[in-house]
């Protein structure tokens, strides 16, 4: 279980398989929220627990170790893609092959006559948008994190990708929690449970179906403004 209390007036405790925190209007809230996760800096007040353990009494080795994240825009190497799935050699190919078809990038990755150790261009270039993020999966797949965050990673992604990411999502890191930050309306209606930001602040936190039946309820309001509940 994840558990935050921070600066930025936000405390929960998260241990459920998936969570969606909603920005609205969109801030630099959450984006401070996954800068203190990953301890990119320290921060000045507040706990972040993980399993019960104070990540500020762990090595950044250690933290990292049991996090992954999905951004918005990919990041990939000019270099193989074993490494771009594995820059530490920890994965058996059989290993990196089973991740590659879950997203659905076997066959392609098979294709080339190089295999694994086909060429990626640098951020991706010589693949398209939704496939730069499907390979970023796939390298969250092979790290089996106990806390995986999801920073807007399909707002650039065509609809089959989107669906795409989120079943893999939800098959194969349904014992890890998910932390999924978006603003898109569509993303966040299958999610357990919705955490709704407004101005840096926690506005609301409950399932989908609660939130939807909140009279003057913010999430209910953005929905029901959305029209088809769409992007927002």
């Amino acid at each position: 279980s994840l558990s935050l209390s921070l600066s930025l007036s936000l405390s929960l405790s998260l241990s459920f398989s998936l969570s969606l925190l909603l920005s609205h209007p969109p801030s630099s809230a959450l984006s401070s929220l996954v800068v203190a996760l990953f301890r990119l800096v320290e921060p000045c007040g507040g706990t972040i627990t993980l399993d019960g353990v104070d990540l500020l009494s762990l090595g950044l080795a250690d933290v990292r170790g049991r996090i992954a994240a999905i951004p918005q825009d990919p990041v990939l190497f000019s270099a193989s893609v074993r490494f771009n799935l594995d820059p530490y050699s920890r994965a058996s190919d059989a290993e990196i092959w089973a991740a590659l078809e879950v997203v659905r990038l076997k066959s392609l990755v098979a294709e080339d006559p190089l295999g694994l150790s086909a060429r990626v261009a640098e951020d991706g270039g010589n693949w398209s948008v939704g496939q730069r993020q499907l390979l970023c999966v796939a390298r969250a797949l092979l790290r089996r994190p106990r806390v995986l965050v999801m920073d807007e990673a399909t707002s650039s992604c065509d609809a089959s990708a989107d669906a795409l990411i989120q079943a893999a999502v939800r098959s194969e890191f349904a014992q890890a929690t998910v932390l999924t930050i978006a603003h898109r309306l569509a993303t966040v209606l299958d999610s357990s449970r919705i955490l709704v930001m407004e101005k840096g602040q926690l506005a609301e936190q409950g399932e989908v179906k609660d939130l939807l039946q909140k009279e003057g309820g913010l999430f209910r309001a953005l929905v029901e403004g959305s029209g088809s509940g769409g992007a927002a």
